[in-house]
């Protein structure tokens, strides 16, 4: 736990060949005025990624836990996983600035405890580190580079933290979807651009977006073992235990009865 404020100060050459990740389940990442990003602590969906080649300053208030993983990534990790005319790795040859801040998935969380609770322990398995860190490095491009499909255009940070604000107001109450009348008098922008924004900054749909963390955070409180289905179901705004069926199953091919009882 932070006694006081800290900075970290992160200087990019543009000529490195690592690309740092950081992830965390108790952080948000928000950026502020150029070169400068805050994080706090918070339980919002929205927490867990920052990814950047920006050199930047990301403050930390005290009081903070700073429960976190970072990676530094080579160049040659991207090619390892993206096809060799992927607009990504291009994009990184370029040199052209990327930030992204994002939330991490369920599964993200589960490798992550499972690296923390290896580091915790008196016995390192390297091999263990090894294969978990390439497991959360692989969830980690197929949330960024396959289910995306914007080009990596760069975007005005204030842009960029207003459309991150409407995902953490959609994403506030699993429970109830958020209308569109909603949306757009909390963000002050026309539907459509809110729309369009918002599939460009994060690859879905405001509703699909919405759904997918609600379906996540099913299978997370499944895996807790301590509500029934129709308890989780009901938790979640479902009103017909078969809606919520059917959404489960079609999202991890399963019945929550059947996860349930396998995990």
């Amino acid at each position: 736990m932070l006694e006081e404020e800290v900075t970290t100060i992160r200087i990019m050459d543009k000529s490195a060949v690592y690309f740092p990740i950081v992830f965390s389940e108790s952080l948000t990442f928000e950026p502020k005025e150029k070169g400068k990003t805050q994080a706090t602590y918070s339980k919002s969906l929205s927490t867990g990624i920052y990814f950047s080649n920006e050199s930047s300053g990301i403050q930390y208030p005290k009081g903070v836990e700073l429960n976190l993983i970072l990676f530094r990534i080579p160049y040659e990790g991207f090619e390892r996983i993206l096809a060799p005319n992927h607009a990504f790795l291009k994009h990184l040859q370029s040199g052209d600035i990327h930030f992204f801040y994002e939330s991490i998935s369920v599964e993200m969380k589960i490798v992550m405890r499972n690296l923390q609770n290896s580091f915790s322990s008196q016995r390192l398995n390297y091999e263990f580190i090894r294969t978990r860190s390439w497991e959360l490095f692989l969830l980690f491009a197929d949330k960024f580079f396959y289910k995306r499909h914007n080009q990596y255009k760069r975007m005005d940070k204030q842009l960029l933290y207003k459309i991150q604000q409407v995902k953490d107001f959609v994403l506030s109450d699993l429970s109830t979807p958020k209308s569109i009348g909603e949306l757009t008098d909390f963000s002050g922008m026309s539907a459509t651009k809110l729309r369009a924004l918002f599939k460009e900054v994060y690859g879905l749909s405001i509703y699909r977006l919405f759904q997918e963390h609600r379906m996540e955070k099913a299978r997370e409180l499944l895996l807790k073992g301590d509500r029934s289905v129709s308890e989780v179901a009901y938790t979640l705004g479902y009103t017909h235990l078969g809606h919520f069926t059917g959404a489960f199953k079609q999202k991890y091919k399963c019945l929550p009865k059947d996860f349930k009882q396998k995990y």
